[in-house]
């Protein structure tokens, strides 16, 4: 269906409209698209972010190029308008969906940042939103870089959605005025792998169909090593299959787009999962892991939960949408602690970095 937008413009502007489609044997409909679409593809100081929001898919897509794939030959500086497009996207990602337990090195590489800029404008004597800044973060001295360290050296490993969207509000409500950063600086703060660090946020913000999402695949074609592994404990296994490129593959020959499936198998059932699921249990499994007393009861999230000591037995329970399994409490932490290594070292840790950058991740 054809949808149709009525301008109105001041009678001199279409004067002058008609006499150059005139002059140029065109009809005024024609030209005026053509000097609309001139406009807004124009690089000009200031549009910037204009730009880059008008068609976010397909800036996200270039940016990907650039940060994740390194192809930065002939891209243009990473300027204060395309971070401020990152920030945003990185906010709308914490912003989207029930509340969920996220990445913490994540969102301390955005809080390192926050506290890197606030220095800069305290040391150039330039002005913050203090109210905002000591409401958000706790601060109630003068010593803005010791609070800053304080608050960091505080964070809880066990930080939800909702907080998070939060605690990056300073970085997004304006208390800082990037705009107002020399280009040096701002490359000294937003570094390659710091904006890489972020960038699945914003993948996970746009929530591509699958349609969008196969297109994007076919374009840059990632490449992305296929893996398998397989975790098991007490009466359950779980069995990661990642398609890709076989390891020590050349790219240019067939390109299989990267998948993530997860197997869960018990004694009696055999249950699929994807990437969405996968994602949030590692999340939670994470801190479970390395912070068991954090959330020692257990943690109720959108796609993936788990309860000590549920039942009268003692037994854990674990859930994947609406999957229950019940197993012991020491083979709950053995499977989690398998599962989390596995998944943070070698090869397997790095093709699931390329896949929070495909597919997106808290």
């Amino acid at each position: 269906m054809l949808s149709q937008l009525t301008l109105r413009f001041p009678k001199n502007l279409t004067e002058r409209l008609r006499n150059r489609a005139a002059t140029e044997s065109t009809s005024v409909n024609a030209l005026a698209e053509r000097l609309l679409e001139d406009g807004l593809a124009t690089d000009v100081a200031g549009e910037e972010y204009l730009r880059l929001v008008t068609d976010p898919d397909a800036a996200l897509e270039k940016l990907y190029c650039r940060l994740v794939l390194g192809q930065t030959l002939g891209a243009p500086e990473i300027t204060a308008d395309t971070v401020q497009f990152l920030l945003e996207l990185a906010h709308q990602g914490y912003a989207r969906g029930p509340s969920q337990l996220v990445s913490t090195p994540r969102l301390r590489t955005l809080l390192e940042i926050t506290f890197a800029l606030l220095d800069w404008h305290v040391e150039n004597d330039r002005a913050v939103d203090s109210h905002y800044l000591r409401r958000t973060f706790g601060i109630k001295g003068e010593d803005w870089h010791a609070e800053g360290e304080a608050f960091l050296a505080t964070l809880t490993p066990a930080v939800t959605q909702d907080h998070a969207e939060q605690l990056l509000r300073p970085l997004l409500g304006r208390s800082f005025d990037l705009r107002a950063v020399p280009d040096a600086v701002l490359a000294t703060l937003f570094t390659t792998d710091r904006l890489k660090a972020i960038f699945p946020l914003c993948m996970y913000a746009r929530n591509w169909s699958p349609d969008r999402q196969r297109r994007f695949l076919e374009t840059v074609r990632p490449p992305v090593t296929a893996a398998r592994e397989s975790i098991g404990a007490g009466p359950l296994r779980l069995d990661i299959h990642i398609s890709g490129m076989a390891p020590g593959e050349r790219p240019g020959g067939w390109y299989e787009a990267p998948r993530l499936f997860l197997t869960v198998t018990g004694s009696e059932f055999i249950m699929p999962f994807g990437w969405e699921q996968f994602a949030e249990l590692l999340r939670l499994l994470t801190v479970y892991h390395h912070h068991p007393d954090v959330i020692p009861q257990g943690w109720q999230g959108h796609g993936a939960m788990f309860s000590t000591r549920a039942t009268a037995a003692g037994e854990v329970i674990l859930g994947l949408d609406a999957l229950r399994v019940f197993m012991s409490e020491e083979a709950f932490t053995a499977l989690a602690g398998d599962f989390v290594t596995r998944c943070d070292r070698g090869e397997l840790h790095q093709t699931l970095e390329s896949l929070r950058c495909i597919y997106g991740d808290l």
